[in-house]
């Protein structure tokens, strides 16, 4: 076995890139100094700062409170439509398919009320009567969605 020439074989350790300098003005530089000294001396105060502009269209920082009626009227509206569901269900005349609807929007109301469930303290006793009808309307949905009233 003839060994030739290996030069166009590149090495197996990687060879480490040059660093680039980062090239600063100077008038930033000295702009920069300047107001590192006025800070670390005192000589630049909070009525000098300019206030943050607010975004009107941003969310707040801290969630709004949950307005408890607002819960509880939109769970019973989820227990109303889940109950419409199981008159059509069990209804000998109702097709799967005009019973779809009703379960679209059982998985609508469920999903926007997990979000609220989610805000509500872990000690509230309407979380827990939210999340036992959000566990119910939960198995319906798969149930159905599964197949398992065909």
């Amino acid at each position: 076995m003839k060994i030739t020439d290996t030069g166009n074989i590149s090495p197996a350790i990687p060879q480490k890139p040059e660093k680039k300098s980062l090239s600063v003005s100077k008038d930033f530089e000295q702009e920069l100094d300047k107001n590192i000294e006025k800070l670390s001396a005192g000589t630049i105060r909070a009525e000098n700062a300019q206030p943050l502009a607010v975004n009107k269209t941003s969310p707040p920082l801290f969630p709004s409170p949950i307005d408890r009626d607002e819960v509880v009227s939109r769970a019973a509206k989820l227990l109303d439509t889940m109950e419409e569901y199981a008159r059509q269900l069990s209804s000998p005349r109702a097709t799967l398919k005009e019973i779809d609807p009703l379960m679209a929007k059982i998985d609508t109301e469920k999903n926007e009320l997990q979000r609220l469930s989610q805000s509500l303290a872990s000690t509230d006793e309407l979380k827990s009567i939210l999340d036992e009808a959000l566990l119910r309307s939960s198995v319906e949905v798969i149930k159905f969605n599964r197949g398992d009233y065909v």
